[in-house]
């Protein structure tokens, strides 16, 4: 009875370090996808779109938001593959 208690004990271990490892991947992807989107867009947009078609530059705040929705798409496309390899190797 002991020995399934730590079996336990270390499965959730081990789901709770990689449910932090994913929080922590994601946060740092956040971070570099929220300076990327800042920086690249005052410096490639109004070379792009010179007759303010576009915003010329845009705020922290705003350059947040695309780099949330950014960060959304690319760990979701990443937990779709990791599903479709698992599903292949079952195959």
């Amino acid at each position: 009875m002991a020995k399934d208690k730590g079996k336990d004990y270390k499965h959730d271990w081990n789901s709770m370090c990689c449910k932090k490892t994913m929080c922590l991947k994601a946060l740092i992807l956040l971070a570099v996808c929220w300076i990327a989107t800042k920086l690249l867009w005052d410096w490639i947009v109004p070379d792009l779109f010179p007759t303010g078609i576009l915003a010329g530059t845009i705020s922290w705040y705003t350059a947040f938001k695309i780099a949330l929705v950014s960060t959304a798409l690319i760990m979701l496309k990443k937990k779709y593959k990791h599903k479709m390899m698992m599903h292949m190797k079952k195959k």
